[in-house]
């Protein structure tokens, strides 16, 4: 009786054991499963944040590009002047240094 009583214990203890090792592996996982989930939504948060901020950005590059490749004529007139007025004033300056010479 007493074999009996042995076993009946070892079996209950081990089963106990094993139950409580059970429970705390589904509760861990289910955290984690939990925990996924919450770093999936973020991420895809993150994404869609920066596929806006792209989208935008994108409109501005295209805008841009747009206003380069157009008319540039009133531009270049003003480039034009701007280095007639360098011209000008770099030639006032050799002639100044060939007086003070």
């Amino acid at each position: 009786m007493e074999i009996v009583t042995l076993v009946m214990v070892v079996i209950s203890t081990a089963t106990t054991v094993l139950f409580g090792v059970w429970r705390i592996a589904a509760h861990y996982e289910t955290r984690n499963e939990k925990a996924h989930g919450e770093l999936r939504a973020a991420i895809d948060k993150a994404n869609e944040s920066n596929n806006t901020a792209h989208e935008g950005l994108s409109t501005r590059i295209d805008g841009v590009r747009t206003e380069l490749h157009g008319d540039n004529s009133a531009l270049r007139t003003e480039l034009h002047a701007v280095a007639a007025n360098v011209n000008i004033l770099v030639g006032r300056q050799q002639e100044r240094d060939r007086v003070a010479d």
